[in-house]
């Protein structure tokens, strides 16, 4: 699993336009959307995560379109996954316009994403929700380098 993970993270911006992708079992795709390597801009993982609950919700309509029984069945679909989507990083536009109209996240957070992106606040630093993932362009220490400097003490 950990070799699919790692691959699909490596891949991300391929993988997540398939139907395999979105025939994922909930686990793999928490494991996956929890994964700091997974190369995608936050908006994206939250879009990846929106298709994925509307496919097991069976709703194609666009949010704006939803009917409430609609809205239940994605929000259903989505609430495992919510805490593993670091909200606090999606732009104020995109949250505004694609995330909060789908009724999926807690008042309560988003205020705290309001009030941040307001203030310009610097959380304090174990606060995974803020950390961005490791991207393309961020070069990541592997495995291999860690056994290299290792073996080199």
């Amino acid at each position: 699993m950990e070799r699919c993970i790692a691959f699909i993270g490596d891949n991300a911006a391929d993988c997540v336009k398939t139907n395999a992708f979105l025939n994922l079992p909930k686990e793999a795709l928490i494991k996956l959307i929890s994964s700091d390597f997974l190369c995608l801009e936050e908006e994206e993982v939250w879009r990846c995560a929106l298709a994925w609950a509307k496919q097991r919700a069976g709703v194609t309509q666009p949010t704006a379109h939803w009917t409430e029984e609609e809205r239940a069945r994605v929000c259903h679909h989505l609430a495992p996954l919510m805490q593993h989507v670091r909200l606090l990083l999606i732009d104020s536009a995109v949250f505004a316009e694609e995330v909060e109209p789908t009724g999926a996240v807690p008042m309560e957070l988003s205020l705290e994403r309001y009030r941040r992106a307001a203030l310009h606040a610097a959380p304090p630093p174990p606060d995974k929700r803020t950390q961005p993932r490791y991207s393309v362009h961020t070069p990541i220490i592997t495995k291999i380098n860690l056994t290299v400097i290792k073996l080199s003490d």
